[in-house]
């Protein structure tokens, strides 16, 4: 399955009348919509992710990673956010333009990542995810 079919799912829900649990739904899939797509191709690289979704994003600050990579895991941490309020904050009520903004943040996460993921920073953002993992296992 390709993960950004998730982004299409949530364009449809914002452009009906969705309800608040649409709403959630939508903000979780927009971000696993990015999170699987720079996931597989991370793995397409050779690299078996151990890597806890946090941990994958701060692996991206490691020293030699691109600033354009790091601000790329800011927006990953601010998606993460919110995906985990849409499902644990019910109390909370969430709104459509608070899904459409997490809509269009993952959607800006997809195309830079496309960018940068190439290249010597690839070759860095590989080396970043890498040292992350050693760091882990000791």
């Amino acid at each position: 399955m390709n993960p950004l079919d998730f982004l299409t799912i949530t364009s449809k829900k914002l452009k009906n009348q969705s309800s608040e649990a649409d709403l959630r739904t939508s903000v979780g899939r927009s971000y696993y919509a990015v999170y699987h797509m720079i996931r597989n191709a991370i793995e397409a690289e050779n690299i078996q992710l151990t890597l806890k979704h946090g941990a994958l994003w701060n692996s991206f600050f490691q020293t030699g990673v691109p600033p354009d990579a790091k601000a790329i895991a800011k927006n990953m941490q601010t998606l993460y956010k919110a995906r985990h309020e849409a499902d644990y904050q019910l109390r909370n009520a969430l709104t459509k333009q608070q899904t459409t903004t997490a809509y269009n943040l993952a959607c800006k996460v997809n195309s830079e990542f496309v960018k940068v993921f190439d290249g010597t920073t690839k070759k860095r953002i590989l080396d970043g995810v890498r040292a992350s993992q050693r760091l882990k296992g000791s």
